[in-house]
């Protein structure tokens, strides 16, 4: 079940079900001898961070994926291959703090052009964190 259908947590018992079946994976994963190096290391870091890893199910605002942050990430480093990069370090950073704003406002559900517009007009803020001064 998810938000869509009106829920904002998993029941316990699913919650320890997946907790079962994961922790099951990951020692399955130890005992595989052929296992390769970056499988290992893979296996430590899931068995280290499970809680960060399993956060999802405990918290619907905490997206499944980290899809969003690699997608911030992927414009720049394209422009960085297709043009070699930016002329300047004002430039770099002008087109961050601009793509970082974007993201920010897509994230909040809000629209891009209007946010943009804010911008403009001086209420950036304001339009992101409505009540802030």
């Amino acid at each position: 079940m998810s938000k869509h259908f009106g829920a904002d947590r998993l029941e316990q018992a699913d919650i320890e079900e997946y907790e079962r079946l994961y922790r099951k994976i990951v020692d399955e994963a130890f005992q595989c001898e052929e296992a390769p190096t970056d499988a290992r290391r893979m296996a430590n870091r899931l068995k280290k961070y499970e809680p960060e890893t399993l956060l999802f199910m405990l918290d619907f605002d905490v997206p499944f994926t980290n899809n969003l942050a690699e997608r911030d990430v992927r414009m720049p480093k394209a422009k960085q291959k297709i043009s070699g990069g930016f002329r300047s370090d004002d430039g770099a950073k002008a087109f961050a703090r601009i793509r970082g704003f974007i993201s920010t406002v897509k994230k909040k559900g809000k629209n891009v052009f209007d946010g943009l517009v804010s911008v403009f007009n001086g209420g950036s803020k304001a339009f992101l964190y409505p009540g802030s001064s």
